[in-house]
């Protein structure tokens, strides 16, 4: 995807980190490739695109990475718990970009959908 944009255009604009997908039950009960899948969806593949997105965008002082979270990233579920792992962690990941000195002069916003 990042090759795909970058030939259209090396200026980025805005990256929205939208997708995600759930699954739900005990954790016990979740098999461990499903959370493996859940992880890399809801998490490493936002964490990755900002890495590759974000150094053209600080170079240029322009540009925004926005994150969409969830709810359950900031209360847990009980039946949700590689969901709610993911989503405080996009809130972290987040947070730890904006406190970067590099970082600190782009919007990184953290959109949470309530009701």
């Amino acid at each position: 995807m990042h090759r795909k944009c970058e030939a259209i255009s090396r200026d980025v604009d805005i990256l929205l980190n939208n997708a995600g997908i759930i699954n739900y039950g005990y954790y016990h009960e979740i098999p461990p490739a499903k959370v493996d899948l859940l992880m890399s969806v809801n998490l490493l593949a936002p964490m990755r695109l900002t890495h590759l997105f974000l150094p053209r965008m600080v170079a240029r002082r322009s540009g925004q990475i926005v994150f969409m979270c969830s709810v359950a990233g900031y209360i847990p579920t009980s039946l949700g718990t590689p969901y709610s792992a993911s989503k405080f962690g996009i809130r972290a990941s987040e947070w730890a970009c904006l406190a970067s000195s590099k970082t600190s002069e782009l919007p990184l916003p953290t959109f949470t959908p309530h009701g």
